[in-house]
């Protein structure tokens, strides 16, 4: 039987930042979403998305569905 051994060196991947495609703001909680705030040697890996103020102004129809399915 051929046994395993459970290396103890765990790569740990940075966390996911959220940033708004149109205004570049970063999601910081739930409803929140601040200015991008990123020093010049950050491990961080980006993601985009749309912050409510963006996806109200540039895709109105949407953004209602999206908040009535919501509320």
């Amino acid at each position: 039987m051929e046994s395993l051994t459970l290396s103890k060196e765990t790569t740990l991947h940075p966390p996911m930042i959220t940033v708004c495609c149109i205004c570049n703001k970063q999601r910081t909680g739930v409803y929140t979403w601040e200015p991008l705030d990123v020093s010049g040697d950050s491990e961080e890996i980006f993601t985009h998305g749309f912050c409510p103020d963006c996806i109200r102004q540039h895709y109105p129809k949407i953004s209602n569905k999206i908040y009535k399915a919501y509320s």
